[in-house]
């Protein structure tokens, strides 16, 4: 069962390394997305590989092959962890211990009894991993800037370990004892080794970088220093050319060769300089002015300074106004003031040193910076002019040449830098941003694509009047060493530490073997001895070697063994008596099983008792429905089946065996009914001298009780007990699985009865048919004798009641009216609840259920019929029997009612909406007759007309077709195949009248017939011409209402032409006048009365002055 256990644990948890192993890919092809390197895209490549494998291993787990499923998991990880180690730098720690934790948890766990190969395969893992790090096959990526990365592994690691370990806790209890020692020296071991493995790792690697910070610190500092001396050597070269007096002198001489305004001087200086610039333009040196620059004794000595410090690719002088005196090359233009540099270098007047930042020559490849500063005449006061000089940075002999050192690099204030002579595009702000801003610290950082330290330290010149100048310009030296080269020494260090932690495994693993075979060797032998004495061999003995724990316990198992030894023989007899007990138990739990009538159940059960265990009488008692009494159910022999017929019953809690354990869900023992004080002494069991009751219990219910006699004293002890509460728990529940049984059936048979009941109501056409289907579907539902209807009467004070039968031909009769006031139905139609009376004889207060009782009811049932707030009267029952009905389940009795209730109220909405429908359509065939009979009086006798047409004769006219008067007559089709005798008056031989019928009003008829020949109307003929005369009537219809609403039009104009006379005259006089004679004509009266309204109204009407209009019809 362990095994079975353990297995399935195994199965479940190495979904755990499978999950890890999915997220270390997507984590893998995430970190390749975002660096680009090969490496991961391999990683997550062999991880997929490690998932196979893994997978690989469930289905073996799952075929029960562990040793298989073992090798399985432990390549996965040495594949995993070993391909990790080949691809990437920095992770070696975490490969190391993990890949040796895992191989040695998996090996023992899945591996129990083969350490050699598990310690083989941490040996070559080991090997493995130390050989990598020598060689180093593969570029590996170094990831030991990638903190998330870092952290994800070890995290991983940790998880799969703590996993790993977790289980091998699980299943330690079932390891041999050699084997827990063996894993607890090595654990001690690893971790030991593990822990000073990594300590030292760590020291060595803190140490390495503090140091390699502090040089590049100091190498940057250095840097600095040199470069800003170089500047400042560059700088006291051309002061010194600006000391000679040869310059001062013609400097002195073209200031004082102006004259005029400076406005005049300046218009001068800006013609030259235009002169110049076209000159330039056409590429012509042959302009006298160009010539004289730079043909004379001081471009000379600027050549010749040029020549001694060639770095310096251009230099010229300009005097005090900006005009170029000297220059060594012909410059871009004559004029320099304007240039931003001469106004920096010239400062208003007062001189100052200026740099520019490095400028480069696409052309060349080159780049340069630009240095001017004031040339001053002997005294230092007076500035005379500007020197400026083009140093080529890009020349052997200048800086570049200096700063040509391992990993420096020069930063300008455009975030380029100059690198081995190569001056880069702007770097991102995002990189310079992660450069320490403090001078002489160092930042761990990645710096042009590769994880290196970095220090930075400003251009500075030991002149402390330079230096000033100098640090202006902003330019600092980044010194940068790769991290790969820093540590370099630990990584070399790494396969040393390894080889001696694999030296160290395999020496304590030796010592640990040796150590835990002393230690074993007497454990094994009690073993031997313990298994021979557990296979039966109860002379076997232990040896005692040793005085110490082990020795004692052999002595402990040899006297266990003798005292074993001694008892088995005095169990066997018990052990047969038990299995015969174990073997009743069994049949009554078999029989509980296949029999399913309880009765059956009980009388096999208690006669099994009696037969199996000898015993003298067994009766099983079940609860009534109120629960009060503890009823005979079955019992044994003659008195068993005298005291079943008789009804025998005991009170629950009274003074008997069955009511104490009925009442206090516990067994009792009689060992001697004589002193037994809670008992009944049953006269028809007189040899009854122990007695044992047990309750039969399931859940919180008692069912009842399980009684056993015996005629023997002391017959039931604790073994007996068990057993026969085994048998009362298995009847018990075999009782319960009946009645539920039972109680399902019948809720199945309810569901189904009131389903065909609802489906009936709902399907009646009218109301008898709906009291009809509620009398035949009652009766399958609910028992009764007797089943009636109360309905509401007289506004609610009352209900009127009627009789329901199902058999009989009037289904409905009519019953007495009771009050709402002291009736059961009454109490039910207040209360809205079920009323229920299972004593109608004693309901003296409810006149319908006395009157219930005195024609032989015993019990009676009222429910309200509810449809939402209104309460439409009561559904009742009633039965002969005493107790038919039970509310304890209401809920299906309240949907019958509610079902009933609505099929009711349905039924007096669709007669109430039918007898609204045919009022309506009564009134709009009135309306209909009298607007047509008031058209036919406007006709006149233009009905009375006929006029018809014979196929190849004229038209004619008649007053009277007889066909078309029965038509009309009748209200129905006339249809005659060929004239009879007393047909004369027809025109037709065979003919088809068809009535007009508008509303259930007959406005005519249509008729159509052969005027020669017979001809049998078939019944599309009829329908086509039915189909027509709807039309016409429709079309007659709406002739009519045009002509009534142009007649209607015509009144209003009329009255609109009234109205306007009358609102144009000024006087009554007129105004009546008007009045009078409208009317009349309107009316075709001859004379029109009109009476106006004065003072004189209260004279009696001979005095009042009316207006007599003639009018002229």
């Amino acid at each position: 069962m362990t095994h079975v256990r353990n297995t399935a644990l195994l199965r479940a948890l190495i979904w755990i390394p499978v999950g890890s192993g999915i997220i270390t890919m997507g984590t893998y092809l995430l970190f390749a997305l975002q660096t680009g390197a090969w490496q991961f895209l391999a990683g997550a490549g062999v991880f997929a590989v490690g998932i196979v494998l893994v997978l690989l291993a469930h289905r073996l787990i799952k075929r029960g092959r562990l040793q298989t499923a073992g090798y399985s998991i432990m390549l996965a990880f040495a594949v995993v962890y070993g391909a990790a180690e080949l691809l990437f730098n920095g992770l070696t720690p975490h490969i190391v211990i993990g890949g040796v934790l895992l191989l040695v948890l998996t090996g023992s766990m899945l591996l129990p009894g083969q350490w050699k190969k598990t310690l083989a395969a941490v040996a070559l893992y080991l090997v493995y991993v130390w050989l990598t790090n020598r060689i180093v096959p593969l570029p590996r990526y170094d990831v030991r800037d990638l903190i998330v990365l870092n952290v994800f592994i070890a995290g991983i690691t940790i998880v799969l370990a703590l996993v790993i370990f977790w289980l091998f806790a699980r299943t330690y209890a079932s390891y041999a004892l050699r084997t827990k020692l063996l894993i607890a020296f090595l654990g001690v071991s690893l971790i030991s080794v593990g822990v000073v493995t990594v300590y030292v790792d760590r020291t060595i690697r803190l140490t390495l970088q503090e140091r390699a910070s502090a040089e590049l610190a100091n190498a940057a500092q250095l840097r600095g220093t040199a470069v800003g001396n170089l500047l400042a050597e560059e700088v006291k070269l051309l002061q010194t050319l600006a000391l000679s007096e040869k310059i001062r002198s013609e400097l002195k001489t073209s200031n004082g060769s102006y004259s005029g305004s400076a406005a005049d001087m300046q218009a001068a200086l800006l013609e030259l300089d235009r002169e110049w610039q076209a000159a330039v333009s056409a590429n012509d040196d042959s302009l006298p002015l160009i010539k004289s620059t730079l043909n004379n004794s001081i471009a000379d000595s600027l050549r010749e300074y040029g020549k001694l410090y060639p770095e310096n690719a251009e230099v010229f002088v300009t005097d005090r106004h900006g005009a170029l005196l000297a220059a060594t090359n012909r410059t871009s233009d004559y004029y320099q003031a304007d240039e931003d540099w001469w106004q920096a270098a010239d400062s208003k007047g007062s001189g100052a040193i200026y740099y520019s930042q490095p400028s480069p020559d696409e052309s060349s490849g080159k780049f340069s910076i630009n240095i001017a500063l004031p040339v001053y005449d002997t005294g230092g006061l007076n500035m005379l002019g500007i020197l400026r000089t083009t140093v080529d940075l890009g020349s052997e002999a200048t800086i570049v040449a200096d700063i040509q050192f391992g990993n420096t690099s020069l930063l300008f204030p455009d975030n380029r830098l100059l690198t081995e002579g190569v001056l880069s595009d702007p770097r991102p702000s995002e990189e310079l941003a992660q450069l320490p801003g403090d001078t002489g610290s160092t930042a761990e950082m990645e710096w042009r694509g590769q994880p290196s330290f970095v220090a930075v330290a400003p251009v500075r010149a030991s002149d402390p009047k330079l230096g000033i100048s100098i640090g202006q310009l902003r330019w600092k030296v980044i010194a940068h060493q790769p991290r790969a080269e820093v540590l370099a020494p630990v990584e070399a260090q790494t396969g040393t530490v390894l080889l001696v932690v694999a030296l160290i495994t395999i020496i304590v693993t030796g010592a640990s073997l040796g150590l835990s075979q002393i230690i074993v060797r007497p454990i094994t032998r009690l073993t031997t001895t313990a298994k021979k004495v557990a296979g039966g061999d109860l002379t076997a003995r232990a040896t005692t070697e040793t005085d110490d724990e082990i020795g004692t316990l052999a002595i402990t198992f040899n006297n266990m063994t003798a005292q074993l030894s001694n008892l088995v023989t005095s169990l066997e007899e018990r052990v047969q008596a038990r299995t015969e007990q174990l073997q009743a138990s069994a049949a009554v739990g078999q029989a509980a099983a296949s029999v399913l009538e309880p009765d059956q159940l009980l009388r096999e059960v208690v006669n099994l008792i009696t037969d199996r265990f000898g015993f003298y009488y067994a009766a099983v008692f079940t609860l009534d429905a109120e629960g009060r009494y503890a009823v005979l159910r079955e019992g044994t022999g003659e008195a068993g089946q005298t005291l079943k017929a008789q009804g025998h019953r005991l009170e629950v809690g009274s003074q008997s065996m069955v009511g104490f354990v009925t009442a206090q869900r516990r067994a009792r023992i009689a060992l001697d009914v004589g002193d037994e004080a809670v008992r009944f002494a049953n006269p028809l069991l007189p040899d009854t001298r122990s007695e044992i009751a047990l309750p039969l219990i399931v859940g919180n219910r008692v069912l009842g009780a399980l009684d056993v006699q015996a005629t023997q004293p002391a017959a039931f002890d604790e073994a007996n007990a068990i057993v026969l509460q085994s048998m009362a728990d298995q009847i018990a529940i075999a009782l319960n699985n009946a009645e539920q049984f039972t109680q399902t059936e019948r809720q199945a048979q309810l569901q189904a009865g009131l389903t065909s009941l609802t489906r009936d109501l709902f399907a009646a056409p009218n109301m008898a048919e709906l009291y009809r289907a509620l009398a035949d579907g009652l009766g399958r539902l609910i028992p009764h004798d007797y089943l009636s209807l109360t309905l509401v009467h007289s506004g609610g004070t009352s209900l009127r009641e009627y009789l329901l039968q199902a058999n009989a031909d009037q289904v409905l009769s009519e019953g007495p009216v009771w009050s709402t006031t002291n009736t059961l139905s009454g109490r039910a139609f207040t209360t809205r609840q079920p009323a229920l009376s299972d004593k109608l004889t004693q309901e003296v207060d409810h006149a319908d259920a006395a009157h219930l009782a005195r024609a032989g009811f015993q019990s009676a049932l009222c429910l309200p019929l509810l449809v939402g707030e209104r309460v439409l009267g009561t559904l009742n029952f009633a039965s002969v029997k005493a107790q038919t009905y039970s509310l304890e389940n209401p809920a299906p009795l309240e949907q019958i009612a509610g079902q009933v209730a609505v099929a009711l109220e349905n039924q007096r909405l669709a007669q109430a909406q039918q007898k609204s429908l045919q009022e309506m359509e009564a009134l709009t065939r009135q309306l209909t007759g009298q607007a047509w009979a008031k058209q036919r009086q406007r006709l006149g006798q233009q009905v009375e007309s006929i006029q018809y047409v014979r196929s190849g004769l004229s038209a004619g006219r008649s007053t009277v077709l007889p066909e078309i008067e029965a038509a009309i007559a009748q209200r129905t089709p006339i249809a005659r195949s060929e004239r009879g005798d007393s047909d004369n008056a027809s025109p037709y031989e065979a003919t088809l009248a068809i009535p007009i019928t508008l509303r259930g009003e007959v406005l005519g008829a249509l008729q159509v017939g052969e005027a020669n020949q017979a001809r049998e109307w078939t019944e599309e003929d009829l329908t086509f011409m039915q189909a027509v005369a709807d039309q016409v009537a429709l079309a007659l219809d709406n002739a009519r209402l045009i002509e009534e609403t142009e007649r209607r039009a015509q009144r209003e104009r009329l009255v609109a032409e009234i109205s306007s006379r009358m609102f144009a005259a000024n006087d009554l006089e007129t105004i009546v006048q008007i009045a009078g004679v409208e009317l009349g004509r309107a009316l075709h009266v001859k004379q029109t009365l009109v009476r106006v309204r004065s003072e004189l109204d209260e004279q009696p009407d001979d005095h009042r002055p009316d207006r007599q209009l003639d009018q002229q019809a």
